[in-house]
């Protein structure tokens, strides 16, 4: 998803080269499905050559998942986050309630612990 983002940033600030094909930075496969899903609108260019397109822009939906993407990115540290304190907390009741001996798990509930902290 990385390099779709960062596809949609560039048609968002109309920075894409004129030109995309398999010689290009950009991979022409994430291109065309952005292309096919009506996310970047470009001339097919494509031949017995290769695949390419020309005057890649970016679409209103385009923008739209654009911004889906960059909040769920966003999200994902905060959502991580959570799961590692239910972790800890499972770990902790486990631990009281005649589960695993402390011992057992210390190693782990520390590390554990130094990440969320």
């Amino acid at each position: 998803m990385k390099e779709h983002i960062r596809i949609l940033e560039l048609a968002s600030r109309d920075t894409l080269p004129d030109q995309i094909d398999e010689n290009s930075d950009i991979p022409v496969s994430i291109v065309r499905e952005l292309v096919q899903a009506g996310y970047l609108t470009a001339i097919d260019a494509s031949s017995f050559d290769g695949v390419s397109y020309m005057d890649p822009h970016i679409t209103i939906p385009g923008r739209e998942y654009l911004r889906r993407l960059q909040q769920r990115e966003a999200d994902a540290p905060e959502k991580e986050l959570i799961t590692d304190i239910e972790r800890l907390k499972g770990m902790l009741i486990a631990v009281s309630t005649g589960g695993p001996r402390i011992d057992d798990i210390n190693e782990s509930y520390r590390e554990l612990y130094a990440k969320v902290d």
